[in-house]
């Protein structure tokens, strides 16, 4: 009886730990985001899945009018108040924006403060509402507001959580609004600056201030990062693994495909249905068909993997259904196919795609009548393993082309799990780094804790055509070159293709739209292209690639 408190107590702690983990993680995140609109955007949406409410709301203070007014919302209903506006100490939003207090509301219908407009405008009643400022510097900059129809729903740790999240967001939503301004500014002084005539001390005078602005901008956003370091230091010590529901065996994601997947190999556990695994190279077939073999009635029975593309036919045909002495020239002696090694376990055809239509015929026979034969024998041996067939290509156009036999592709298909790429599921890359880094650290003996914010920024932008092993082999190289705990730009792969399209992608605002504005950058440098280029915000690679467009 003594022991169950302390274990109530770790298992809080325990909880505890994951979500400032999480909330260190969403700093992070927000911080390698410029726009305000995604900002609020990724905000919102963890902020429902952390605190598991019906909605969520972002109120900012107007600088003109001093108003509060709600910039993003999130939830049935609750996106209907968006741009929906409330006077100082209005509403529960305008209180907490005008005193720089938490509100716990257990029910609306007994407090006053709440503003019945909202409420009309989102044609629901919400019962309970917490809502925390937004501070930035001692600022108070807004709110951020979650709601629920029952009520009494939010207690002192859900306060405690929004408020911890609140104080990285706050920084991050500032951040981006300056970025927002400065842009504005840049963009401004740009189009004066292009459009002055070539005296010049008129360029002069325009360049000036354009790189004063730009020097603020950068002085201001390492003022944000420093700041967000140090809430990352005070939230070091707390230590945690990866949610039991953000990982399914080897596979790692929390995101909404990724879970879709774990809810497809839950419900295949406990049938023999063959599965068709589709998906770009990289994406995890392999890890999915180890999943669905470790899962309940099959996992103490053998699992063989075939590489349908690294065989040729003959040896391919030789190795699934084995051969007896003499079959064939070197057939010295009898020899037991996978087919029959497989025996009641799993067996894995990858890469099937690219089996020819003559083996795809014998195939089918072993799928539609549980049997086959050895190659020179007539024996009719039985063929009881589960069947997980995987390929990174587009079978029904293979099938439309004649490539493909369609009664196999059906046959094989009686169940697919189409993989998602690294692309639909970047939320996931934060766990996938974290997952990598562990794993690398002990084989490589080295303590690396994480990415800068300038590398996440990076790897966020990037495409990720290999996926996740591109992933991968990408972290594993950064780590062989790390000389800190932290890897940084220059720890990347040489030539990495993320961080010239970011660079470009930030300030394709400014890139020349016509060869009469690049000529007047060019004479205004004095022909000097990486002087040019510095003006312009863009890459070397850009200016260049701009210059035989335009046949410069």
């Amino acid at each position: 009886m003594g022991k169950e408190p302390q274990t109530d107590k770790s298992e809080v702690r325990d909880r505890q730990n994951q979500e400032l983990e999480l909330i260190s993680w969403m700093g992070r995140i927000l911080n390698s985001i410029l726009d305000i609109d995604q900002v609020l955007t990724v905000l919102l949406s963890e902020v429902r899945n952390l605190l598991n409410v019906t909605g969520a709301s972002i109120w900012l203070k107007d600088k003109e009018s001093d108003d509060i007014v709600c910039r993003q919302a999130a939830g049935v209903h609750v996106e209907k108040v968006r741009g929906y506006r409330l006077k100082q100490k209005t509403g529960i939003s305008g209180w907490v924006a005008a005193l720089g207090q938490s509100v716990v509301v257990s029910d609306t219908r007994e407090d006053s403060r709440y503003d019945s407009g909202v409420e009309k405008k989102m044609e629901i009643e919400f019962r309970s509402i917490l809502s925390v400022p937004l501070l930035a510097r001692g600022k108070i900059i807004g709110a951020i507001q979650v709601v629920d129809t029952a009520p009494n729903r939010f207690k002192t740790i859900h306060q405690t959580l929004l408020e911890a999240l609140a104080g990285s967001a706050a920084v991050a939503i500032e951040n981006a609004q300056l970025f927002e301004e400065l842009q504005e500014q840049t963009d401004i002084l740009l189009k004066t600056n292009v459009k002055l005539e070539l005296e010049i001390d008129q360029r002069k005078k325009a360049e000036a201030e354009l790189n004063k602005y730009r020097r603020q901008l950068e002085k201001k956003v390492k003022r944000q990062t420093v700041e967000l370091d140090q809430s990352w230091k005070a939230l070091a010590d707390f230590k945690g693994t990866i949610k039991v529901e953000h990982r399914f065996g080897k596979i790692i994601g929390k995101s909404e495909p990724m879970q879709t997947i774990y809810t497809l190999i839950r419900n295949l556990a406990d049938v023999s249905a063959t599965v068709l695994i589709t998906g770009e190279s990289g994406t995890g077939k392999e890890l999915v068909a180890d999943a669905l073999h470790a899962n309940k009635q099959r996992k103490d029975h053998p699992f063989v993997k075939v590489n349908c593309s690294a065989l040729s036919e003959s040896v391919l045909e030789s190795e699934l259904f084995g051969h007896v002495k003499g079959a064939f020239t070197g057939a010295y002696r009898n020899k037991i196919g996978w087919f029959q090694k497989a025996a009641d376990g799993v067996i894995l055809l990858d890469e099937i795609g690219d089996i020819s239509l003559d083996f795809q015929k014998r195939l089918l026979r072993v799928l539609q009548e549980r049997e086959f034969e050895r190659l020179g024998d007539t024996t009719t041996l039985s063929m009881g393993a589960r069947v997980i067939a995987a390929t990174n290509q587009n079978l029904v156009a293979k099938v439309n082309k004649g490539e493909f036999r369609q009664d196999l592709y059906y046959r094989l298909k009686v169940v697919e799990i189409k993989l998602p790429s690294l692309r639909e599921r970047m939320a996931d890359l934060p766990l996938l780094i974290i997952h990598f880094l562990n794993n690398i650290n002990d084989d490589l003996n080295k303590k690396i804790e994480g990415v800068s914010p300038e590398v996440l920024r990076i790897l966020m932008a990037y495409h990720w055509p290999g996926n996740v092993r591109e992933l991968q082999n990408t972290l594993e190289h950064s780590c062989i070159f790390c000389k800190n705990r932290t890897i940084v730009v220059d720890d990347l792969p040489s030539g990495f293709p993320g961080h010239d399209s970011l660079h470009d992608q930030q300030h394709s605002q400014i890139l020349p739209d016509n060869k009469e504005t690049l000529l007047k950058v060019l004479e205004q440098a004095k022909w000097n292209k990486t002087r040019a280029a510095e003006i312009l915000g863009i890459s070397r690679r850009t200016l260049y690639r701009r210059l035989k467009e335009y046949q410069i």
